[in-house]
């Protein structure tokens, strides 16, 4: 079985998942090629697949070929494809991406669909006639684990944040209740890194306005996979923001590190959660749990990326015997 992977590389959570994904099939006796959308002279190599796994989208030579074998996995929750469609769409300029027509087609077109949570499974199963398999998202754990601590962050307690700031995962949340925390935590300190920079515009006023500023420390700073997992494991507290309390590679590899991950409610691999809406209940959820008033939740061993190989696998052989 040869299977094709494509996806672009922008750095983002999709396409390095994307390539975990792909590299991890290999072990299993797989031909595996991935091929770069942006990049023509990388499609030759994955032409002949057996199988096509869509990770951003493909070259028409094989979106409009039914004789192909399409997996389409969908990264991105619908509701924010849907939000960065509109926006894109309003105001973008002529001929601005919509992420939304390209889900709406792969869903339309695909053998079968993937997704990586079991909520947003249940929204795509409305929106498509083919099978929708839920596999998990698993993390190299073999790198993913507790080193010992380089570094102490500042703060008592420590809480680190580090998503990009898409709408689905911003931390604005944080921005507005830290200060409020702060007022009662005199040694708190919190850690905003990735915060990107054609942003700062907004974010730092906000920082200030809200007295956040004064117990945190804000940057565009962006760690290697080293670096980062040095940062997970010298935090008290990894706060994960994604909204609808789903789960995302940063979060997971942070519990992988044996840091401690709060939420919103949802996400099974934080070990708290907090209610997503009214900041001011927010505020009292985040004072409990950094007093240690609060108990963690038992959480489930974090999935190792073998245990992702493993399910596509399974969906590629069920799609193949069709």
């Amino acid at each position: 079985m040869k299977v094709a992977h494509w996806t672009f590389f922008n750095g983002s959570g999709l396409a390095n998942m994307a390539a975990e994904m792909a590299e991890a099939e290999k072990p299993f006796g797989v031909d595996v090629v991935i091929c770069d959308t942006q990049k023509p002279a990388t499609w030759a190599a994955g032409m002949d697949a057996d199988i096509h796994v869509v990770h951003s989208h493909v070259p028409d030579a094989i979106s409009f070929d039914k004789t192909k074998k399409l997996v389409d996995v969908q990264h991105g929750s619908p509701e924010h494809t849907f939000e960065l469609s509109v926006t894109q769409g309003l105001y973008g300029n002529y001929g601005a991406s919509d992420s939304f027509a390209v889900t709406g087609f792969l869903l339309k077109r695909a053998d079968a669909v993937v997704s990586m949570w079991e909520r947003q499974a249940y929204l795509l199963e409305s929106m498509t006639r083919a099978k929708v398999y839920t596999v998990p998202m698993g993390v190299d754990t073999k790198f993913w684990m507790p080193v010992p601590k380089q570094k102490l962050l500042s703060g008592k307690p420590s809480v680190l944040t580090g998503e990009n700031s898409h709408t689905c995962k911003w931390p604005v949340d944080i921005m507005f209740t830290w200060g409020k925390i702060a007022e009662q935590l005199h040694d708190a300190r919190l850690h905003a890194i990735n915060v990107p920079h054609d942003q700062h515009k907004w974010w730092f006023p906000l920082a200030y306005m809200t007295n956040t500023m004064y117990s945190a420390y804000m940057s565009a700073f962006r760690c290697g996979k080293n670096q980062l997992r040095d940062f997970f494991c010298a935090a008290d507290y990894y706060y994960s923001p994604v909204e609808y309390g789903d789960h995302n590679r940063v979060s997971l590899e942070a519990a992988a590190c044996g840091t401690k991950v709060i939420s919103y409610r949802g996400n099974q691999w934080a070990h708290y959660w907090i209610t997503e809406g009214d900041q001011r209940i927010q505020v009292q959820e985040m004072l409990a749990i950094l007093k240690g008033e609060t108990k963690p939740r038992e959480v489930p061993k974090v999935p190792d990326i073998t245990e992702t190989a493993e399910a596509m696998l399974k969906v590629y052989e069920e799609v193949l015997r069709k």
